[in-house]
């Protein structure tokens, strides 16, 4: 019983240790190699990049996706405003192109690091297009 006590407590303890805290997200990112497979054809070869900046502000050049809320892929070059947002539990920051368009990416933590990733496309093909920090 004193066993299981004891037991008990430490995983108190380390779960509450283990409490996430929000990754820091300012900084130059670059797309992941693993992510130029999902490339179209006509923006292959280019370097995507994402600059976020402690002042709300971001660049992004040649950043694959359709932000325009339409349908097609193209290679997305400007800058914004970013906020932090929680949707569903997950950590995600907004991005919000001038020009009032945009999207979510979502913020997260692995093995490799910090990363920042959306979907390119339909998320059910799970063509992930992932940033690590610079």
């Amino acid at each position: 019983m004193v066993r299981r006590f004891g037991l008990c407590v430490l995983a108190v303890l380390f779960l509450i240790g283990c409490s996430q805290t929000k990754i820091d997200v300012v900084g130059n990112w670059v797309m992941s190699e693993s992510s130029s497979q999902y490339m179209p054809t006509q923006l292959r070869g280019s370097t995507p990049k994402l600059v976020i900046n402690s002042d709300g502000t971001f660049s992004a050049s040649n950043m694959p996706g359709s932000f325009h809320f339409s349908s097609e892929i193209i290679s997305n070059t400007g800058q914004g405003k970013w906020t932090r947002i929680t949707d569903e539990g997950q950590d995600e920051i907004q991005l919000t192109f001038d020009g009032s368009y945009g999207g979510q990416l979502l913020v997260s933590d692995s093995w490799g690091g910090p990363t920042l990733s959306y979907f390119l496309g339909d998320p059910d093909q799970v063509h992930r297009i992932e940033f690590k920090r610079e």
